[in-house]
């Protein structure tokens, strides 16, 4: 009389894990342009779901596949974003940082919920029909919402970043251009201007530079 029931804990928990691992296989090839971690989300994703193919077949009380459940969530979202830490940080920096926080609060939301159904068995109760699971699925939704956006900052960022490298180096051999030396130049002259500290500037003439480059490349 209230309508369809939830989605079965085996069919919900492949879908979550399906859109969680997939948005971490994504964000896996943006980093690194390749499947760098794709034997962790293989486990990850894998063995939360034959934990639950398991706890059902051996007839495990409701309880446990619920925390079972929660479990498999908060690991897949925790771990990819230890994983990711390092090349987030090392490429965008704070933004980087910034673009984590979602999936580390919704992550340790979710171990919360692990907890709780831990400690008060008998909240899983009250969990049950769609009015009830409100509380789990907006912050789930705010969560996807935020990360998209950060993830799209990122995406801009590294955009505008490779534009800068195009306009101040040479396609050649990597060096600054000419444009970009000047204004370093300048940079550094304002600089002493203001500090009085030593400034050199060194003019390297080598012989045969032809030659060198048809040898040894660019």
């Amino acid at each position: 009389s209230d309508g369809p029931g939830p989605l079965p804990p085996l069919v919900a928990l492949l879908v979550s894990l399906a859109g969680y691992a997939s948005a971490s296989l994504g964000v896996d090839l943006y980093l690194h342009g390749r499947l760098r971690f794709k034997a962790a989300w293989i486990v990850l994703a894998g063995g939360g779901l034959l934990l639950q193919v398991a706890l059902q077949a051996f007839g495990a009380p409701a309880i446990a596949r619920a925390i079972g459940f929660n479990a498999a969530i908060a690991a897949l979202l925790l771990v990819s974003q230890a994983l990711f830490y390092a090349p987030m940080r090392r490429e965008f920096g704070r933004l980087g940082l910034l673009a984590q926080l979602p999936g580390l609060v919704f992550g340790a939301f979710v171990l919360l919920r692990c907890v709780v159904l831990l400690v008060e068995p008998s909240r899983l109760d009250g969990h049950r029909g769609f009015m009830a699971q409100l509380p789990t699925v907006l912050p789930a939704l705010l969560a996807g919402g935020l990360f998209h956006f950060t993830f799209a900052g990122l995406v801009i960022s590294r955009f505008v970043g490779r534009l800068r490298h195009v306009a101040r180096h040479d396609a050649l051999t990597g060096l600054l251009n000419r444009g970009t030396m000047e204004e370093t130049l300048n940079a550094e002259w304002l600089r002493y201007l203001r500090q009085r500290t030593p400034l050199s500037v060194a003019f390297v003439d080598v012989d045969h530079l032809k030659r060198i480059n048809d040898t040894g490349g660019h």
